[in-house]
């Protein structure tokens, strides 16, 4: 896949239909892989900090979700052609796991998150494959777990 740079985010250009075949030979291949979805505001925020930066670096794969970055690209003469929503992103990922039979795993960022998107996102597969997103967990983070978290975010400054 091709990637660009725009304030010095690592953003894919290439189409969903590429990228869908690229994930479905990394799932295969049982390599692992983080995804995000940057937008205009999250390249601004990275921008403003070494940290987020080195973290939306450090995925395997930045999916350009905002119409700012494909005018961004096209000012800094990049080829970022097509604007990739998270949604139709996760709808396009889940009507290949089930062509394919993988499995879902879902995390949350709060209690109930993950099991209210389960429900949702269910409408997009068929009822006799709607339970292959397996499982879902939205952990209970204590002030040691956070103070863990902010100690791992700090190093990666």
């Amino acid at each position: 896949m091709r990637n660009e740079k725009i304030l010095s985010v690592k953003i894919c250009s290439s189409k969903k239909e590429e990228i869908l075949r690229s994930l479905d030979k990394r799932i295969k291949k049982g390599i692992p892989t983080v995804i995000f979805t940057p937008n205009t505001k999250m390249l601004l925020q990275a921008n403003a900090s070494p940290a987020f930066l080195k973290i939306l670096n450090s995925s395997s794969l930045n999916i350009p979700d905002g119409s700012g970055i494909l005018i961004a690209s096209r000012m800094l003469g990049g080829n970022i052609k097509q604007r990739i929503t998270g949604i139709d992103f996760a709808a396009s990922l889940l009507a290949l796991a089930e062509k394919r039979g993988y499995r879902v795993f879902l995390l949350g960022s709060e209690r109930g998150v993950a099991k209210k998107a389960k429900k949702n996102l269910k409408i997009y597969w068929t009822p006799e494959t709607g339970q292959k997103i397996l499982k879902t967990l939205a952990p209970k983070f204590n002030k040691k777990d956070w103070g863990l978290l902010k100690s791992k975010y700090s190093e990666l400054a």
